[in-house]
Protein backbone atom coordinates (compact mmCIF):
# COMPACT_ATOMS: atom_id res chain seq x y z
CA UNK A 1 0.00 0.00 0.00
CA UNK A 2 1.24 3.26 -1.20
CA UNK A 3 1.89 5.47 1.89
CA UNK A 4 1.72 9.38 1.90
CA UNK A 5 4.13 12.07 1.46
CA UNK A 6 5.57 13.49 4.63
CA UNK A 7 5.36 17.09 4.80
CA UNK A 8 9.35 18.02 3.73
CA UNK A 9 8.43 15.72 0.48
CA UNK A 10 5.35 17.34 -0.41
CA UNK A 11 6.12 20.89 0.17
CA UNK A 12 9.33 20.44 -1.66
CA UNK A 13 7.53 19.25 -4.21
CA UNK A 14 5.68 22.67 -4.39
CA UNK A 15 8.08 24.28 -3.91
CA UNK A 16 9.86 23.14 -7.20
CA UNK A 17 6.53 23.46 -9.28
CA UNK A 18 6.42 26.90 -8.03
CA UNK A 19 9.94 27.28 -9.17
CA UNK A 20 9.50 25.99 -12.39
CA UNK A 21 6.40 27.86 -12.89
CA UNK A 22 7.83 31.02 -12.16
CA UNK A 23 11.00 30.05 -14.54
CA UNK A 24 9.56 28.95 -17.77
CA UNK A 25 6.08 30.29 -17.89
CA UNK A 26 7.28 33.31 -20.22
CA UNK A 27 8.62 31.11 -22.61
CA UNK A 28 5.48 29.92 -22.93
CA UNK A 29 3.70 33.77 -23.12
CA UNK A 30 6.81 34.09 -25.49
CA UNK A 31 6.78 31.62 -27.94
CA UNK A 32 3.75 29.48 -27.71
CA UNK A 33 0.61 30.91 -26.53
CA UNK A 34 1.81 34.05 -27.33
CA UNK A 35 -1.95 35.87 -27.52
CA UNK A 36 -2.94 38.40 -25.61
CA UNK A 37 -5.89 36.53 -23.51
CA UNK A 38 -3.57 33.58 -23.27
CA UNK A 39 -0.57 35.75 -21.67
CA UNK A 40 -3.21 37.20 -19.05
CA UNK A 41 -4.23 33.94 -17.83
CA UNK A 42 -0.34 33.31 -17.81
CA UNK A 43 0.10 36.04 -16.02
CA UNK A 44 -2.77 35.94 -13.58
CA UNK A 45 -1.76 32.43 -12.73
CA UNK A 46 1.46 34.26 -11.46
CA UNK A 47 -0.02 36.12 -9.51
CA UNK A 48 -1.73 33.84 -7.53
CA UNK A 49 0.96 31.32 -6.72
CA UNK A 50 1.46 32.48 -3.04
CA UNK A 51 -1.97 31.62 -2.75
CA UNK A 52 -2.23 28.36 -4.37
CA UNK A 53 1.18 27.69 -2.27
CA UNK A 54 -0.58 28.72 1.02
CA UNK A 55 -3.68 26.14 0.34
CA UNK A 56 -1.26 23.22 -0.35
CA UNK A 57 1.46 23.10 1.71
CA UNK A 58 1.49 20.57 4.26
CA UNK A 59 2.13 22.24 7.87
CA UNK A 60 4.25 20.96 10.11
CA UNK A 61 3.10 18.72 12.65
CA UNK A 62 4.67 20.16 15.56
CA UNK A 63 3.42 23.68 15.11
CA UNK A 64 0.89 25.30 17.14
CA UNK A 65 -1.17 27.37 14.84
CA UNK A 66 -1.30 26.69 10.77
CA UNK A 67 -1.00 30.24 9.97
CA UNK A 68 1.25 33.56 11.44
CA UNK A 69 -0.94 35.64 13.82
CA UNK A 70 0.73 38.66 11.44
CA UNK A 71 -1.57 36.98 8.61
CA UNK A 72 -4.48 38.24 10.17
CA UNK A 73 -3.32 42.14 11.31
CA UNK A 74 -2.05 42.34 7.20
CA UNK A 75 -5.51 40.73 6.19
CA UNK A 76 -7.71 43.51 8.08
CA UNK A 77 -4.98 46.33 6.65
CA UNK A 78 -5.29 45.22 3.07
CA UNK A 79 -9.02 44.51 2.82
CA UNK A 80 -9.49 48.05 4.45
CA UNK A 81 -7.82 49.76 1.69
CA UNK A 82 -8.92 47.77 -0.89
CA UNK A 83 -12.27 48.98 -0.49
CA UNK A 84 -11.44 53.16 -0.33
CA UNK A 85 -14.17 55.23 -1.93
CA UNK A 86 -11.35 56.91 -3.90
CA UNK A 87 -10.63 53.93 -6.09
CA UNK A 88 -12.25 53.38 -9.56
CA UNK A 89 -13.38 49.97 -9.07
CA UNK A 90 -14.02 46.96 -6.35
CA UNK A 91 -11.90 44.93 -9.03
CA UNK A 92 -8.85 47.23 -8.70
CA UNK A 93 -8.98 45.74 -4.45
CA UNK A 94 -9.22 42.54 -5.25
CA UNK A 95 -6.51 42.68 -7.77
CA UNK A 96 -4.32 45.20 -5.03
CA UNK A 97 -4.95 42.50 -2.22
CA UNK A 98 -3.46 39.57 -4.29
CA UNK A 99 -0.48 42.00 -4.86
CA UNK A 100 0.20 43.27 -1.61
CA UNK A 101 -0.54 39.87 -0.11
CA UNK A 102 1.56 37.35 -1.87
CA UNK A 103 5.47 38.31 -0.39
CA UNK A 104 3.61 38.27 3.09
CA UNK A 105 2.09 35.24 2.40
CA UNK A 106 4.85 33.38 1.48
CA UNK A 107 7.13 34.60 3.86
CA UNK A 108 5.22 33.90 7.11
CA UNK A 109 3.84 30.45 5.79
CA UNK A 110 7.79 29.64 6.10
CA UNK A 111 8.36 31.09 8.82
CA UNK A 112 6.12 29.27 10.73
CA UNK A 113 6.69 25.98 9.11
CA UNK A 114 10.41 26.02 8.42
CA UNK A 115 11.11 22.83 9.84
CA UNK A 116 9.21 21.35 7.20
CA UNK A 117 10.25 23.53 4.22
CA UNK A 118 13.37 21.79 3.18
CA UNK A 119 14.14 24.62 0.20
CA UNK A 120 17.67 23.80 0.18
CA UNK A 121 16.66 20.62 -1.88
CA UNK A 122 15.92 22.41 -4.77
CA UNK A 123 19.46 22.95 -5.43
CA UNK A 124 19.88 20.32 -8.31
CA UNK A 125 16.85 21.53 -10.15
CA UNK A 126 18.22 25.26 -9.88
CA UNK A 127 21.69 24.15 -11.16
CA UNK A 128 20.11 22.91 -14.11
CA UNK A 129 18.11 25.53 -14.24
CA UNK A 130 20.15 28.28 -14.37
CA UNK A 131 22.47 26.37 -17.12
CA UNK A 132 20.04 26.49 -19.13
CA UNK A 133 19.44 30.46 -18.68
CA UNK A 134 23.17 31.27 -18.80
CA UNK A 135 23.34 29.47 -22.29
CA UNK A 136 20.25 31.12 -23.31
CA UNK A 137 21.09 34.81 -21.76
CA UNK A 138 24.32 33.96 -23.73
CA UNK A 139 22.70 33.42 -27.40
CA UNK A 140 20.44 36.01 -26.76
CA UNK A 141 22.88 38.81 -25.79
CA UNK A 142 24.47 38.03 -29.39
CA UNK A 143 21.67 38.24 -31.15
CA UNK A 144 20.09 40.43 -33.39
CA UNK A 145 17.25 42.43 -31.39
CA UNK A 146 14.89 41.06 -33.99
CA UNK A 147 15.44 37.57 -33.33
CA UNK A 148 12.92 35.13 -32.52
CA UNK A 149 15.09 34.76 -28.81
CA UNK A 150 14.52 37.82 -28.20
CA UNK A 151 10.95 38.37 -28.35
CA UNK A 152 9.59 39.89 -25.50
CA UNK A 153 5.14 38.99 -24.56
CA UNK A 154 2.84 41.68 -25.68
CA UNK A 155 5.60 43.50 -27.98
CA UNK A 156 2.78 45.24 -29.08
CA UNK A 157 3.12 47.33 -25.89
CA UNK A 158 7.47 47.36 -25.65
CA UNK A 159 9.00 50.72 -27.62
CA UNK A 160 12.08 48.76 -28.26
CA UNK A 161 13.98 45.78 -27.31
CA UNK A 162 16.39 47.30 -24.46
CA UNK A 163 20.12 47.17 -25.32
CA UNK A 164 23.35 47.62 -23.58
CA UNK A 165 26.07 48.72 -26.00
CA UNK A 166 25.73 47.26 -29.24
CA UNK A 167 24.19 44.02 -27.70
CA UNK A 168 20.70 42.85 -26.36
CA UNK A 169 20.13 42.51 -22.78
CA UNK A 170 19.29 39.03 -22.42
CA UNK A 171 15.40 38.11 -20.69
CA UNK A 172 15.93 34.41 -20.79
CA UNK A 173 12.71 32.33 -20.74
CA UNK A 174 10.95 35.14 -19.04
CA UNK A 175 8.86 37.72 -20.52
CA UNK A 176 10.25 40.88 -19.78
CA UNK A 177 13.89 42.07 -18.26
CA UNK A 178 12.65 42.33 -14.84
CA UNK A 179 11.87 38.27 -14.24
CA UNK A 180 15.45 37.37 -15.81
CA UNK A 181 16.90 39.73 -13.20
CA UNK A 182 14.36 38.58 -10.31
CA UNK A 183 15.87 35.11 -11.20
CA UNK A 184 19.50 36.53 -11.20
CA UNK A 185 18.94 37.25 -7.59
CA UNK A 186 17.39 34.09 -6.93
CA UNK A 187 20.75 32.52 -7.79
CA UNK A 188 22.71 35.31 -5.85
CA UNK A 189 21.21 34.16 -2.66
CA UNK A 190 21.73 30.58 -3.34
CA UNK A 191 25.45 31.54 -3.28
CA UNK A 192 25.19 33.49 -0.33
CA UNK A 193 23.38 30.47 1.21
CA UNK A 194 25.70 28.26 -0.18
CA UNK A 195 28.28 29.61 1.69
CA UNK A 196 27.13 27.92 5.21
CA UNK A 197 27.16 24.64 3.65
CA UNK A 198 30.96 23.62 2.97
CA UNK A 199 29.90 20.46 1.82
CA UNK A 200 29.69 21.59 -1.69
CA UNK A 201 31.95 23.99 -2.67
CA UNK A 202 32.29 23.84 -6.50
CA UNK A 203 28.22 24.05 -6.57
CA UNK A 204 28.68 27.61 -5.04
CA UNK A 205 31.55 28.42 -7.42
CA UNK A 206 29.65 27.52 -10.50
CA UNK A 207 26.45 29.25 -9.49
CA UNK A 208 28.69 32.63 -8.62
CA UNK A 209 30.43 32.24 -12.05
CA UNK A 210 27.16 31.93 -13.78
CA UNK A 211 25.44 34.62 -12.11
CA UNK A 212 28.11 37.39 -12.11
CA UNK A 213 28.08 36.48 -16.00
CA UNK A 214 24.19 36.55 -16.46
CA UNK A 215 23.75 39.68 -14.55
CA UNK A 216 26.36 41.17 -17.35
CA UNK A 217 23.81 39.79 -19.86
CA UNK A 218 20.70 41.36 -18.08
CA UNK A 219 22.11 45.08 -18.48
CA UNK A 220 20.72 45.41 -15.01
CA UNK A 221 22.85 47.46 -12.71
CA UNK A 222 21.01 46.63 -10.12
CA UNK A 223 21.24 43.16 -10.35
CA UNK A 224 25.18 43.34 -10.91
CA UNK A 225 25.33 45.22 -7.40
CA UNK A 226 23.25 42.15 -6.03
CA UNK A 227 25.26 40.01 -7.55
CA UNK A 228 28.53 41.19 -5.89
CA UNK A 229 27.01 41.73 -2.77
CA UNK A 230 25.64 38.32 -2.32
CA UNK A 231 28.72 37.13 -3.66
CA UNK A 232 31.10 39.01 -1.35
CA UNK A 233 29.01 37.91 1.87
CA UNK A 234 29.49 34.16 0.60
CA UNK A 235 33.39 34.95 1.29
CA UNK A 236 33.67 37.13 3.74
CA UNK A 237 35.54 36.05 7.17
CA UNK A 238 32.67 35.52 9.57
CA UNK A 239 30.45 33.60 6.95
CA UNK A 240 30.48 30.42 8.82
CA UNK A 241 31.62 30.22 12.75
CA UNK A 242 34.53 28.80 13.95
CA UNK A 243 35.92 28.67 10.52
CA UNK A 244 40.08 29.23 10.73
CA UNK A 245 41.61 32.10 9.34
CA UNK A 246 44.12 28.92 6.21
CA UNK A 247 40.28 28.41 5.32
CA UNK A 248 39.17 31.93 4.62
CA UNK A 249 42.81 33.02 3.11
CA UNK A 250 42.44 29.79 0.60
CA UNK A 251 38.69 31.24 -0.22
CA UNK A 252 39.60 34.70 -1.09
CA UNK A 253 42.67 32.87 -2.81
CA UNK A 254 40.55 30.91 -5.33
CA UNK A 255 38.02 33.91 -5.85
CA UNK A 256 40.45 35.87 -6.87
CA UNK A 257 41.75 33.45 -9.33
CA UNK A 258 38.39 32.96 -10.33
CA UNK A 259 38.10 36.22 -11.19
CA UNK A 260 41.20 36.67 -12.95
CA UNK A 261 40.05 33.44 -15.18
CA UNK A 262 36.67 35.30 -15.99
CA UNK A 263 38.80 38.61 -16.62
CA UNK A 264 40.28 36.97 -19.65
CA UNK A 265 37.04 36.01 -21.35
CA UNK A 266 36.16 38.69 -24.27
CA UNK A 267 32.57 38.29 -23.61
CA UNK A 268 33.31 39.05 -19.94
CA UNK A 269 35.43 41.99 -20.97
CA UNK A 270 32.84 42.92 -23.33
CA UNK A 271 30.20 43.02 -21.10
CA UNK A 272 32.24 44.58 -18.80
CA UNK A 273 32.88 47.57 -21.08
CA UNK A 274 29.44 47.91 -21.80
CA UNK A 275 27.99 48.12 -18.36
CA UNK A 276 31.10 51.04 -17.51
CA UNK A 277 29.52 52.82 -20.48
CA UNK A 278 25.78 52.13 -19.11
CA UNK A 279 26.91 53.30 -16.08
CA UNK A 280 28.96 56.73 -16.89
CA UNK A 281 25.68 57.93 -19.09
CA UNK A 282 23.45 57.01 -16.82
CA UNK A 283 25.41 59.30 -14.00
CA UNK A 284 25.72 61.89 -16.89
CA UNK A 285 22.21 62.18 -17.40
CA UNK A 286 21.18 62.13 -13.86
CA UNK A 287 19.08 58.99 -14.02
CA UNK A 288 21.31 57.05 -11.17
CA UNK A 289 20.97 60.30 -8.86
CA UNK A 290 17.09 59.76 -9.58
CA UNK A 291 16.37 56.15 -8.79
CA UNK A 292 19.21 56.56 -5.36
CA UNK A 293 18.25 59.34 -3.95
CA UNK A 294 14.61 60.92 -5.54
CA UNK A 295 12.97 57.42 -4.95
CA UNK A 296 13.35 58.17 -1.47
CA UNK A 297 12.77 61.74 -1.43
CA UNK A 298 9.36 60.73 -3.62
CA UNK A 299 8.49 58.71 0.15
CA UNK A 300 9.91 61.32 2.85
CA UNK A 301 8.15 64.49 0.83
CA UNK A 302 5.07 62.54 -1.20
CA UNK A 303 3.18 65.17 -3.05
CA UNK A 304 0.08 63.07 -3.40
CA UNK A 305 -3.24 64.24 -1.70
CA UNK A 306 -4.43 60.79 0.41
CA UNK A 307 -1.10 60.09 1.85
CA UNK A 308 -2.79 58.33 5.11
CA UNK A 309 -4.74 55.83 3.71
CA UNK A 310 -4.18 56.77 -0.29
CA UNK A 311 -6.56 56.35 -2.99
CA UNK A 312 -7.05 52.42 -2.72
CA UNK A 313 -5.28 49.10 -3.37
CA UNK A 314 -4.58 48.43 -7.29
CA UNK A 315 -5.01 51.93 -7.98
CA UNK A 316 -1.59 51.90 -10.18
CA UNK A 317 -1.70 48.37 -11.52
CA UNK A 318 -1.86 48.66 -15.60
CA UNK A 319 -3.36 45.74 -16.50
CA UNK A 320 -6.43 46.67 -13.34
CA UNK A 321 -6.17 50.40 -15.09
CA UNK A 322 -6.42 48.60 -18.74
CA UNK A 323 -9.28 46.76 -18.16
CA UNK A 324 -11.26 48.68 -15.54
CA UNK A 325 -9.97 52.09 -15.69
CA UNK A 326 -7.96 54.70 -13.70
CA UNK A 327 -9.09 56.40 -10.32
CA UNK A 328 -9.84 60.14 -10.87
CA UNK A 329 -7.58 60.63 -7.91
CA UNK A 330 -4.47 58.93 -9.50
CA UNK A 331 -4.91 60.86 -12.49
CA UNK A 332 -4.62 64.17 -10.91
CA UNK A 333 -1.66 62.95 -9.55
CA UNK A 334 0.45 62.69 -12.54
CA UNK A 335 3.46 60.37 -13.28
CA UNK A 336 4.39 57.62 -11.39
CA UNK A 337 7.24 55.08 -11.25
CA UNK A 338 8.90 53.72 -8.00
CA UNK A 339 7.69 51.41 -5.65
CA UNK A 340 8.08 53.29 -2.44
CA UNK A 341 5.89 56.09 -4.27
CA UNK A 342 3.22 53.40 -5.72
CA UNK A 343 2.80 51.85 -2.33
CA UNK A 344 1.90 55.42 -0.73
CA UNK A 345 -0.67 56.02 -3.77
CA UNK A 346 -2.63 52.66 -2.97
CA UNK A 347 -2.44 53.06 0.49
CA UNK A 348 -1.19 55.65 1.77
CA UNK A 349 1.38 56.19 5.09
CA UNK A 350 -1.00 53.14 6.66
CA UNK A 351 0.47 50.66 3.89
CA UNK A 352 4.09 51.80 4.31
CA UNK A 353 4.30 51.65 8.25
CA UNK A 354 2.67 47.90 7.94
CA UNK A 355 4.91 46.88 5.29
CA UNK A 356 7.75 48.11 7.35
CA UNK A 357 6.78 46.21 10.63
CA UNK A 358 6.92 43.10 8.79
CA UNK A 359 9.62 42.98 6.94
CA UNK A 360 11.29 44.06 10.62
CA UNK A 361 9.43 40.90 11.64
CA UNK A 362 10.77 38.72 9.06
CA UNK A 363 14.14 39.67 8.70
CA UNK A 364 14.60 38.96 12.37
CA UNK A 365 13.39 35.55 12.36
CA UNK A 366 15.80 34.69 9.60
CA UNK A 367 19.10 33.19 10.46
CA UNK A 368 22.63 34.31 9.01
CA UNK A 369 24.81 37.11 10.40
CA UNK A 370 22.32 40.62 11.39
CA UNK A 371 24.87 42.89 9.41
CA UNK A 372 23.71 41.15 6.03
CA UNK A 373 20.63 41.19 6.96
CA UNK A 374 20.34 44.34 7.73
CA UNK A 375 22.13 45.33 4.75
CA UNK A 376 19.61 43.08 2.28
CA UNK A 377 16.18 44.66 4.12
CA UNK A 378 17.36 48.36 3.70
CA UNK A 379 18.31 47.50 0.02
CA UNK A 380 14.93 45.84 -0.64
CA UNK A 381 13.01 48.92 1.34
CA UNK A 382 14.61 51.61 -0.42
CA UNK A 383 15.09 50.09 -4.04
CA UNK A 384 13.41 46.76 -4.86
CA UNK A 385 9.72 46.51 -6.74
CA UNK A 386 8.85 43.74 -4.43
CA UNK A 387 4.64 43.77 -4.27
CA UNK A 388 4.48 44.84 -8.42
CA UNK A 389 6.55 42.51 -9.23
CA UNK A 390 4.89 39.33 -9.42
CA UNK A 391 8.35 37.80 -9.69
CA UNK A 392 10.08 39.29 -7.15
CA UNK A 393 7.53 38.58 -5.21
CA UNK A 394 8.70 34.25 -5.45
CA UNK A 395 12.39 34.71 -6.09
CA UNK A 396 13.06 36.75 -3.02
CA UNK A 397 10.94 34.35 -0.93
CA UNK A 398 13.00 31.00 -2.44
CA UNK A 399 15.89 32.84 -2.00
CA UNK A 400 15.74 34.13 1.39
CA UNK A 401 14.40 31.11 2.79
CA UNK A 402 17.18 29.01 0.87
CA UNK A 403 19.59 31.48 2.45
CA UNK A 404 17.77 30.82 5.65
CA UNK A 405 17.99 27.20 5.63
CA UNK A 406 21.56 27.07 4.73
CA UNK A 407 22.43 28.97 8.12
CA UNK A 408 20.40 26.76 10.25
CA UNK A 409 21.50 23.60 8.37
CA UNK A 410 25.47 24.62 8.53
CA UNK A 411 25.26 25.89 12.32
CA UNK A 412 23.24 22.35 13.04
CA UNK A 413 26.31 20.55 11.33
CA UNK A 414 29.22 22.85 13.17
CA UNK A 415 27.00 22.05 16.72
CA UNK A 416 27.35 18.50 15.71
CA UNK A 417 31.13 18.24 15.01
CA UNK A 418 31.98 19.89 17.95
CA UNK A 419 29.92 17.54 19.97
CA UNK A 420 31.79 14.33 18.04
CA UNK A 421 35.20 16.08 19.45
CA UNK A 422 34.34 16.00 23.19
Amino acid sequence: MKTAPTPETWNTRLLLFILLFTTLSGAVRKWVLTGAAAGNIILFAQLLMPFVFALLFRPDPEATRRWHPALGVLGIVLVALAFNPLNKTVYHGAIGIVIHAGFWLLMLVYIQHRRVMPVERLSAPLLLLCAGQFALSYVQYILPADHVLNKYANEETVYAIAKVGNLIRATGTFSYLSGFGSFVTFVGLAVWGQGAMPQKPWYRWALMGMAILMSLFSGARAIILLTLLFSAFSLLPGWRPGRDAAGIVRTLLIAAAAGWALLQLPLFQLGVTNMQKRFTENIAEGETKGRIVESVAEVIHFRGSYPIAGIGLGCTYQGANALWGTANALEAYGYYEEEGERILLEGGYVLFVTRLALYMLVFSQLAGPWPYRAIVLILILLYTNMAFNTYNTVFFFLGLAYVDRCYRMGESSETAERSDRR
